[in-house]
């Protein structure tokens, strides 16, 4: 139940239904002066971006790039200036967004900030706001107090506008009907597959229609670029063992202990029992009266001081009624929030009251609670230590790796920086970029930048996981098309996949004609000998089962009686479909009723979004906006 929680600490409903129209500003310290210059980036209504904003914004956008992706900002992007021009166009819009905000009227002065800060969890202990706590978070996240203060001014702005703007905000009955229909409406498709390799056996192979193919698609089979490389490695000191000189100063674990607190706080947590009677969110008035009813009843026997494990085992209708309720410690925001602020309001020993979520109503005891602390310097020296002489340990050959680099140049060669200073040299065999020699397998990053230089040049520093590397090309061998025989095999293998697979889609979409033509989807199939296969009720809240394309679903949802095919085959990877709608089911009218609430509120955010997009895209027109091209 714990892990259930968890997950659905979030309506689905909400997540599936709405359309997110993000509106979300990331940088802040914009407009803080007024004017233009050879200083500035732009200017909005007079009011400048300088170039140190515009910095700061724009290593906080591709930081944030890389966290959210996992990679870098794509090069194309940088190159072209496409992302330089993102990141300005959002601190116009963040600047055009304050602007707006003063001509409305709306503003948010120092005690609304400050009473928002102090009643975040993040920065309370023991219930209260706590300002070493504070610094210390902002310091671990490399933010000055000001700047967090004023990124939360105007998202505090940005709300105050919002809530304006959402007075022009009405939401019909037909719209939330219309989403809901929209939603839950269901369809049973039928279909069938014909995949390629199915035709492989009619494909024909013939000299003239090999060399025909050869011919129309040789650049796929050139051959890969290959280099010979002569390289010096300079790998860490290793940790722990001093290798290298890496040796502590005295005292150095407890200067890092003291300025990094901040991330050896644990949060606070609670030991929690609970009992649930389940209640459908869509269950009528009289049978949520009923089981209001047995938990109040519960409660009351508790209150008479019967054992709340034994009573848990008994009727709870969760999971964790065989331990008696128990969910073990858990901390902020890994619960439904209205079980999690009962849980946090209670002391030690204390029951709540009945308390309603979307499982239906809970009792909830407070076994035990963890303080939020700072972990003792003893729990975690031997962690710093090892960090402190890995730090050092790069730091080493770090300075072994540039003071090697500075002697390079200074020689005019590697080969001669080499004989002059008596350090071995690694030269390597010619090798491609999929098939390194084994120095480099698995270092894609280095064979990145390896396979940008050429032949006679020499690489800057490059890092590894645990080394400094430099490298210089020798020699290259730039990629050529073989003969046919060389490669004849292969070739002959993708000729008649390329057959198949176009006698394939032929196949499927002559059969799609004759569909449409009146025929039936089971008597083509009969006629193939392949299984014509059905779905189960499909809706738009529910991924699809295992095996069924997603574009198949959504164009499925377009079909109707009248029109129940497609206009054209669906080409997926493994092989082509046909298919037809054979059921279609409106929503269940009748539970309505129990989602219209939570449905109006996604419509309203939806139309929120959309006003504030409209009202920035009016602003942008009407701003007299200048951009300097010469930093741009």
């Amino acid at each position: 139940m714990l892990d259930f929680f968890r997950k659905k600490a979030q309506s689905t409903f909400l997540q599936v239904t709405v359309i997110v129209i993000a509106l979300v500003f990331i940088f802040w310290g914009v407009g803080s002066y007024q004017g233009s210059g050879k200083n500035t980036v732009a200017s909005v209504n007079g009011a400048a971006i300088s170039i140190e904003q515009f910095k700061r914004a724009y290593e906080d956008s591709y930081k944030r790039y890389r966290e959210q992706t996992g990679r870098d900002v794509p090069e194309k992007l940088v190159q072209d200036g496409s992302f330089r021009a993102r990141v300005r166009e959002d601190l116009i819009q963040r600047l055009l967004l304050l602007q707006g905000a003063r001509e409305m009227g709306i503003v948010v002065n120092d005690v609304e900030v400050q009473e928002k800060i102090q009643a975040m969890d993040a920065f309370r202990v023991g219930g209260a706001f706590n300002l070493p706590r504070y610094q210390r978070q902002l310091s671990a996240s490399r933010m000055s107090p000001t700047d967090f203060e004023a990124s939360m001014r105007t998202d505090m702005l940005t709300a105050k506008v919002m809530s304006q703007l959402a007075a022009f905000v009405d939401v019909l009955p037909s719209e939330i009907q219309d989403r809901y229909d929209y939603a839950l409406g269901r369809i049973k498709l039928q279909y069938l597959v014909l995949p390629a390799k199915g035709f492989q056996g009619k494909a024909k192979v013939t000299d003239e229609g090999l060399t025909a193919f050869y011919a129309e698609h040789q650049d796929e089979y050139k051959t890969e670029p290959r280099v010979q490389v002569r390289y010096l490695s300079f790998p860490f000191a290793k940790a722990g063992g001093g290798g290298a000189g890496a040796v502590l100063a005295a005292g150095a674990v407890e200067a890092y202990y003291e300025a990094n607190q901040a991330r050896y706080e644990l949060p606070e947590k609670r030991h929690v029992r609970h009992i649930l009677i389940r209640a459908d969110a869509t269950a009528s008035p009289e049978v949520m009266d009923a089981k209001r009813k047995k938990a109040e009843d519960l409660l009351a026997r508790l209150k008479k001081g019967e054992d709340f494990a034994t009573l848990a085992k008994a009727y709870s209708e969760d999971s964790s009624a065989s331990r008696g309720g128990d969910l073990g410690f858990f901390g902020r925001g890994q619960m439904v929030p209205a079980f999690e602020d009962a849980a946090f309001a209670l002391l030690a020993g204390e029951t709540s009251a009945v308390v309603r979520t979307d499982f239906g109503f809970h009792l909830i005891k407070l076994e035990e609670m963890q303080s939020a602390r700072v972990k003792e310097l003893s729990e975690v020296r031997a962690e710093i230590e090892k960090s402190l002489l890995e730090a050092q340990g790069r730091d080493l050959a770090y300075k072994a790796a540039t003071d090697a680099y500075e002697k390079i140049i200074m020689a005019g060669s590697m080969e001669e920086y080499g004989k002059k200073s008596g350090v071995t040299l690694t030269q390597t065999d010619f090798f491609s970029r999929k098939k390194p020699v084994a120095a480099f397998q698995g270092r894609d990053q280095l064979l990145d930048e390896l396979f940008k230089l050429k032949k006679g040049e020499l690489s800057s520093l490059l890092e590894g996981t645990q080394e400094f590397v430099i490298l210089f090309v020798i020699d290259e061998q730039m990629p050529a098309v073989p003969e046919l025989a060389a490669v004849r095999d292969r070739v002959e293998k993708d000729f008649v996949a390329a057959q198949a697979s176009q006698l394939a889609q032929e196949d499927a979409t002559a059969l799609l004609a004759s569909v449409k033509a009146g025929g039936s989807l089971a008597a083509e199939a009969e006629k193939r000998g392949v299984k014509l296969l059905e779905t189960p009720f499909l809706s738009r809240l529910e991924p699809p089962p295992a095996g069924v394309p997603v574009a198949m679903v959504t164009q499925g949802f377009s079909l109707t009686t009248a029109k129940s095919c497609p206009e054209n085959i669906l080409t997926q990877p493994d092989g082509f479909y046909v298919f037809a709608l054979k059921e279609k089911k409106a929503a269940d009218a009748t539970q309505l009723a129990g989602n219209e609430a939570e449905i109006r509120r996604a419509v309203e955010q939806e139309k929120r979004l959309q006003i504030m997009t409209g009202w920035l895209n009016n602003l942008r027109q009407k701003a007299k906006v200048t951009i300097n091209q010469d930093i741009n």
